[in-house]
Order: C-alpha cells, then sequence, then structure tokens
C-alpha cells in the first residue's frame, strides 16, 4: 500500500510554478483592498492565521449580555436588544475567504457592527424615573465679620442650610406638558445678614424675595429667632407646544440676560454674581407665548403678576401685604434673529418699578464668545407713568445699565476664563451714597450699590473628578472687592461635594452718627464676612 500511494504522488501533476514576486504582492493588495470594500478589513497575514477554538467568541463579535444593565449597555451603543439564544453561537474563522465566510456564518453570527435580531416589543414601558425626581443640598458656612459690635454685636456667625427638592415632570399628550419643583428648606443664618455682596451667595429657595411671588404657595411652618423652616413651590407650570408656537403658564423661571455674571437685563429674581448655587432658578407667576419666526428669529412676549410686599419702606408690617398690584407686575416683549454669527435682540415693556427699553447680543468670534447687554430705564414707583422732578412725590431719575464680557474655554484640562464689566448710571458715585441707594433699589434688582464693576472668573479640572473655580469681583467706585474659590468634587455619579472660601478686602465702617445712628461706610465689599463653607448636593 505505501509502495502504491508513493507512485500514485509520483505520478500526479506537476507542481504549480512559483509566482513571481511582484505579482503576488499585486494580488495580495486587490484581495485586501477588495476585503475593505466588502467591509471585512484587511485579510489576517499568513503567517500570523490562528484558527480560533469553535466556541470562543469572536474577537468583534459583540459581547454576549449577561444581565439586565448589559442589556440597557447594548441598546445604548446602538445594537439595540441581544437576541434570545438557546446556546453558544459558532464562531466565525479568520481564515476563511470572503465568499466562504459569507457562506458559513451569514445565518449563525451577525456581521459587527450590525445588531443582533431584535423581535418587535413595542414601545418602553415608562419608569418611575422618567417622570419623579430631586435633589438635596446640605450647606453650612463659618462667617469671620469685621469687629464693627455696632453692626455685629454677636460678633463671628454660622449659616447652615438644609434643602430637599421633589421634581415631577411628564408629557399629557402630544402638545402639553406639566413640570412641579417643591421645596422643603430648613435653614439658620445671622440676623440681618443678606442683601449685597455676600448675601447673594447663599440665596435659598425659601430666602427668594421677588415681586412676581406669591406667598401663597408657601408655607413657614418654624419661626423662631434665626431659625426657619419652609415648604413651598418653586416652579408649577403647564407648557402647551403647537409647532412653532409655545405658551407657558404658571410659576417657571424667566430670563433675558446673555451675560454671566452682571445680568443687567434679568429682571425677574436675578442671581447674585457670587451665587454658590445656580441650578434652579426661582419661578414667578406669570404666562409667557413663544414664537419661532422663520429659521433665525424668534419673540417672546411674558406677563408677570406682581403682589405688594409684606413690609414697606420703613420695615413695618404692610396692611396690603400680597395683594396683586399693577406697580409691580410686568408685560414685556422680546424679539431676537440670528445674523453675522450674533444672536441681536430687542426687548421692552414694563417690569415692577419701571418702564425698560433695552437690547443685547451675544456671538463667537474666533475663540471668544462676546456678550453684551444694556437697558434704559424709566421710573414708575406707582404704575401710574413717570413722574418729572419738579414734582413733590416725584420718581427717580431715568438711568442706564450696561454690562459686556467675553469667555473662552481651553481643551486643556477643561479649562475656560471670563471677564465681564458693569455700568450702572443708578449707582452711588461714592461710598457716602451707598445707603441711600440700598434704601431706593427696586424690586427684583440686581444687588449692586456703586457705578462700575469689574468681574473675572474661571476653572479648570485637577483630575476629572475635581475641579477648582474662582470667582473675582471688584467695585472700580471704591477699589473693594470679594474673591471666592471653590474645588467641586464629583464623590460618585449626581453627587457632588463643594469646599469654598469668599476673602473680601475694602475699607470697612468708618463710624457711627450717635445723634442719628446713620453709619458711614467705607466700601461695598469691606464689610463682607471672611467665609469658609461646604456643600454637599445630590441628586436623584
Amino acid at each position: 500500500m505505501i509502495g502504491a500511494l508513493a507512485v500514485a504522488i509520483g505520478l500526479g501533476p506537476e507542481p504549480a510554478p512559483e509566482p513571481e514576486e511582484d505579482a503576488v504582492e499585486a494580488a495580495d493588495s486587490e484581495t485586501s483592498a477588495a476585503w475593505e470594500a466588502a467591509g471585512w478589513g484587511a485579510p489576517a497575514e499568513e503567517d500570523s492565521v490562528v484558527v480560533p477554538d469553535a466556541k470562543a467568541p469572536a474577537e468583534d463579535a459583540p459581547p454576549a449580555p449577561e444581565s439586565e444593565g448589559s442589556n440597557s449597555a447594548w441598546e445604548a451603543a446602538g445594537w439595540g436588544a441581544p437576541a434570545e439564544s438557546s446556546g453558544p453561537e459558532q464562531a466565525p474563522s479568520t481564515v476563511e475567504g470572503p465568499a466562504e465566510a459569507e457562506t458559513e456564518t451569514e445565518a449563525e453570527v451577525p456581521a459587527w457592527p450590525s445588531a443582533p435580531p431584535v423581535e418587535p416589543t413595542g414601545p418602553a414601558k415608562p419608569r418611575f424615573g422618567d417622570y419623579v425626581g430631586g435633589s438635596l443640598r446640605l450647606t453650612g458656612a463659618y462667617m469671620h465679620f469685621d469687629d464693627s459690635p455696632e453692626l455685629f454685636p454677636n460678633g463671628d456667625d454660622g449659616l447652615g442650610v438644609a434643602l430637599g427638592r421633589l421634581l415631577v415632570r411628564g408629557d399629557v399628550g402630544e402638545h402639553l406638558r406639566f413640570d412641579f419643583n417643591g421645596f422643603m428648606e430648613l435653614s439658620r443664618g445671622p440676623a440681618g445678614f443678606g442683601g449685597g455682596g455676600l448675601g447673594g451667595s447663599f440665596t435659598s429657595a425659601g430666602a427668594t424675595q421677588s415681586a412676581y411671588r406669591t406667598t401663597y404657595l408657601g408655607w413657614t411652618f418654624w419661626e423662631s429667632g434665626t431659625i426657619a423652616g419652609q415648604l413651598g413651590v418653586d416652579y408649577m407650570a403647564m407648557k402647551v407646544k403647537a409647532g412653532p408656537v409655545q405658551v407657558d403658564v404658571g410659576r417657571f423661571p424667566v430670563t433675558y440676560a446673555v451675560t454671566t455674571m452682571f445680568t443687567t437685563n434679568d429682571f425677574f429674581a436675578p442671581f447674585s454674581a457670587t451665587a454658590v448655587n445656580t441650578i434652579y432658578k426661582p419661578g414667578v407667576d406669570a404666562l409667557r407665548l413663544s414664537a419661532g419666526i422663520g429659521s433665525r428669529g424668534s419673540w417672546d412676549f411674558v406677563g408677570a403678576l406682581g403682589y405688594e410686599p409684606e413690609l414697606d419702606l420703613l420695615g413695618m408690617d404692610n396692611a396690603d401685604a400680597n395683594r396683586p398690584t399693577w406697580a409691580r407686575s410686568a408685560l414685556l416683549t422680546r424679539a431676537a434673529v440670528v445674523g453675522a454669527g450674533f444672536e441681536w435682540a430687542a426687548l421692552g415693556g414694563k417690569v415692577s418699578q419701571r418702564w425698560v427699553a433695552g437690547g443685547s447680543l451675544q456671538g463667537e468670534a474666533g475663540p471668544l464668545t462676546l456678550r453684551g447687554e444694556f437697558h434704559v430705564g424709566i421710573p414708575d414707583a406707582d404704575g401710574d407713568g413717570h413722574d418729572p422732578s419738579e414734582d413733590g412725590d416725584a420718581d427717580r431719575p431715568i438711568y442706564g445699565r450696561a454690562a459686556a464680557g467675553f469667555g473662552v474655554t481651553f481643551a486643556w484640562q477643561n479649562a475656560n476664563l471670563m471677564a465681564e464689566y458693569m455700568f450702572a448710571s443708578d449707582g452711588a458715585n461714592d461710598p457716602d451714597g451707598y445707603l441711600e441707594r440700598a434704601l431706593a433699589g427696586y424690586s427684583d434688582d440686581l444687588p449692586y450699590l456703586g457705578q462700575h464693576y469689574a468681574g473675572v472668573g474661571g476653572g479648570l479640572e485637577i483630575l476629572p473628578i475635581l475641579r477648582v473655580g474662582g470667582t473675582v469681583l471688584v467695585s472700580a467706585t471704591d477699589g473693594s472687592g470679594l474673591a471666592g474659590v471653590s474645588f467641586i468634587y464629583s464623590v460618585a455619579d449626581e453627587s457632588d461635594l463643594i469646599l469654598g472660601v469668599f476673602v473680601p478686602w475694602g475699607k470697612g465702617l468708618q463710624g457711627v452718627d450717635s445723634m442719628t445712628g446713620s453709619i458711614d461706610l467705607g466700601s461695598e465689599f469691606g464689610l463682607s464676612p471672611l467665609t469658609a463653607y461646604l456643600e454637599a448636593r445630590v441628586f436623584f
């Protein structure tokens, strides 16, 4: 038998001559191009061919699902839900040619990255988390005040806030949406602490003072000295949308400012430039009609109901508190159009205690983001039109305010930098006029007393889970200022820990008139306390 086999081999056809080297390279190039055009990638090198175990999964095949969590990963990656399988699938071999691989494995293993076959299951069932959420915020601060017993008889003090929120949201049909944001707050702070400078840094939902928020949507269940407990509604609105038209009604946030630090065109519960937590802007009681105009324009009209304050100008209880009044209500319209790489907007109408007309722009100029806004205000405290100065009950003079600045971002450490300047013609031009300016402020006004301000802010990532940010405010009127630094540590998903400090500088109290009790301020920020704070917040 061995001899017959040798004879058969000897009589077989002669082996084909080896192809020339150039021909082999051309054939290999054509084969590689064909494989890549077909979507199979480059064929394996002959020397590195390895026949895989039939039970091992293909190297490029999607991983087999093991749990409900992995199913979600498949869907998030765009592969759809994994198909049910009764056992391990046969992995394709890496040594098969294109035609052979297609015929032998097409019915068994889908070609990567095509999705595994999915049986239609209908629309996904809604989950509880799609409609209900919330957050918890805990803030504690230590405050070192200037040694001025006339203003701070208790010396150093502390501040604490515990604030929980319940969020409910959901679509009712195709055109209707409902949103609710309710809160419960326990707080403790120094007596009489608030107003400009650092006072706005720790403003919370319960401490929000706005002419456009009725007190009937809040309840103070505990008030003892400097401790208070409140339940309230920060946001409750219905949104109806049909094509380019949208209507909002209820309590919801409204802002038309484009600047970041000095928001001169924010007339509805604005934030301070040093606010620690700006995630939830306070809502106001309003109705808003919005419409898109073509692909580049928009138009808004908002009406907000205003109410009489609880305290009058002398700090006494107001008999008409919480009564709706035209003098503090708002009717404002805004139109915007996009052109030349910028959004150009104009606004005008009535807001609390004054009439306004102004505009804004924002857009990109190379690596810079440019922002600017302004408005002219005509005081009307009683809502009966501006009274000229010669009248005994005259309104304050007409004023103008403007703010402008730039921002830039960097790929390095996700860093960002911004700077802004603000001018307010109705601000005091020296510290002697600060008290008069504070008493003459409007409701829902920015907490600044001077005329000229400059601010710089920025931040960067030290680690992927640790970010540092900083803010510096300077009153160019008196040279005082406030600097803040914060470290934001991402403890886990939807959970942050913030450690920060505010450092003021400037002249403090210059004296007290023993006869009248009036005080002489040396600067705007000089009396702000040196503050260290810690805040933890969790979202669910």
